[in-house]
């Protein structure tokens, strides 16, 4: 239980770090144009 639970949040924890390289990449984006 305690292996997928981590498997799970080190999963979670790399999306949020993805999606927020890309909000603050698009954002820079936008706010150059």
């Amino acid at each position: 239980m305690a292996r997928s639970q981590t498997a799970v949040a080190t999963v979670l924890w790399k999306l949020i770090m993805t999606v927020g390289r890309l909000i603050s990449v698009s954002g820079l984006q936008f706010s150059e144009t």
